[in-house]
């Protein structure tokens, strides 16, 4: 199951909120939790109450066990990673042994939905218990929401324990709060359809053709459409999750910051998925020694590992490496420079950097990535008839999302909040509740009509 199913909107989302609300909350969303996820594949429900106890049990050991607490830190680091190296990479290692004739077998596992943020989230309690930012949790089904809350289990945020420990057992839900969530899970709701998936159609149409006959600007055109896409399709997920939680009085940190308007990788990094890249941050950067003692090498540990994170193909590694490269350069002496040339400068240089690099994420085919960075260096037409034509009969499309992927809305909904007119601040004061409620029909009205007689609309990173 999915945010953007009309099964989830009109009937999950009713029937858990009626059970919500009449019975004892933390029990209830436990148990929605577990369907939520059944829905995907039931049998990973073992592995996921499996996990969890696991976990509890050495954080109450961690607690409680001073004297040994570095001993079950280690246990529970290899307990995680192992979890998600057995069902996300050992398929890759006994295709490449096999390959190589060292076995006669390969395995053929599933990958189950979300395991990596789940995996990462029950890192981040161990963690936070060891280091003493909060007591280890006594409830099992308190952890177990903890982990398994469906708002945020398949593609996060990856929420940290200690910013919602205390909200576990007390929290509250003012009506401010349920309406501000409400509000931002259609907005979500809205980007993910309205835009993300009418954007899918443009990069699939381009980039999932054959590539020998694609244009150098239909590749431009196909993989701009695509880190647009990816954009508004995971942070539509992070503002469905954020809202939902805000629904229930759980206070999710920020995943996106308008990314598309850095002047470099570096601080687009700090913009994009902003809970995985604090979490390698604190939990895998700053223990190895941050900036204090082999700052490249611990930029290079961290990268690759967020290639590694995203999946068991190649094209990860290399992404992520590629990344690493360009941040260590910007390090060295790039963002000097880039700081003293004129901003749209700087800013062309990012989307420059990041379609590459997208290019690279995107085909997990090695040979459909070269041939994709092939048509660069060829002497192919730069236009063709396909790609032209999808870019007039989408134009505004286009236009739209690139406008909404920065605050440009949002500072002149500000400009005007402020303007100095008593009339006209007035009215805005009076009526702005009704736009905003109004606004939210018609984009829940118009996501759901576009969702009728779609059959699944999953969100890109629930893969990982």
């Amino acid at each position: 199951m999915v945010f953007a199913d009309l099964l989830f909107i009109y009937i999950f989302l009713p029937l858990f909120a009626i059970f919500y609300y009449k019975f004892n909350k933390n029990i209830v969303l436990c148990i929605f939790s577990i369907i939520f996820y059944a829905f995907g594949e039931p049998i990973y429900i073992l592995l996921l109450l499996f996990s969890v106890f696991v976990n509890f049990i050495i954080g109450k050991n961690i607690y409680y066990r001073q004297n040994n607490k570095k001993l079950f830190l280690i246990i529970a680091i290899i307990f995680n990673v192992s979890i998600i190296f057995i069902f996300k990479y050992l398929n890759l290692l006994t295709s490449i042994l096999f390959s190589l004739n060292i076995m006669s077998f390969k395995t053929d596992i599933l990958l189950p939905i979300g395991i990596s943020f789940f995996t990462f989230q029950s890192i981040t309690y161990i963690v936070d218990v060891y280091r003493g930012d909060n007591k280890c949790q006594d409830n099992y089904m308190d952890l177990l929401l903890y982990i398994s809350m469906f708002p945020q289990l398949i593609a996060g945020p990856i929420v940290r324990y200690k910013t919602i420990a205390e909200e576990i057992n007390y929290r509250k839900v003012q009506l401010e709060d349920f309406l501000d969530g409400a509000y931002r899970f259609i907005f979500g709701l809205g980007k993910k359809v309205i835009i993300a998936n009418q954007l899918s159609v443009i990069s699939t149409e381009l980039l999932d053709s054959n590539l020998e006959s694609l244009s150098k600007f239909g590749a431009i055109l196909g993989i701009f459409c695509f880190v647009l896409q990816l954009y508004f399709d995971f942070s539509a997920y992070s503002d469905m999750a954020i809202g939902m939680g805000r629904c229930l009085g759980f206070h999710f940190e920020e995943n996106f910051n308008y990314p598309l308007i850095s002047k470099n990788m570096t601080e687009f990094w700090r913009r994009w998925h902003i809970s995985l890249g604090t979490f390698f941050r604190d939990y895998v950067y700053i223990p190895l020694g941050g900036n204090r003692r082999h700052q490249y090498l611990n930029i290079f540990i961290v990268w690759l590992l967020t290639g590694i994170w995203h999946g068991a193909n190649i094209n990860f590694i290399i992404w992520g490496l590629f990344l690493f490269f360009v941040i260590a350069l910007e390090k060295l002496f790039l963002i000097n420079i880039l700081s003293k040339i004129p901003s749209f400068i700087s800013h062309i240089y990012m989307i420059i950097i990041t379609m590459i690099s997208f290019s690279i994420f995107y085909f997990t085919d090695t040979e459909r990535l070269v041939s994709f960075f092939n048509i660069f260096v060829s002497d192919r037409e730069f236009f063709d008839i396909i790609s032209t034509n999808l870019l007039y009969s989408n134009i505004f499309l286009i236009i739209f999302a690139i406008l909404l992927s920065t605050p440009a809305l949002k500072y002149l909904l500000v400009f005007i909040m402020n303007f100095d007119n008593n009339t006209i601040n007035n009215i805005i004061i009076r009526y702005s509740n009704y736009f905003v409620l109004f606004f939210s029909i018609i984009v829940l009205i118009v996501s759901t009509l576009l969702l009728v007689g779609d059959t699944i609309n999953p969100f890109l990173y629930t893969r990982f």
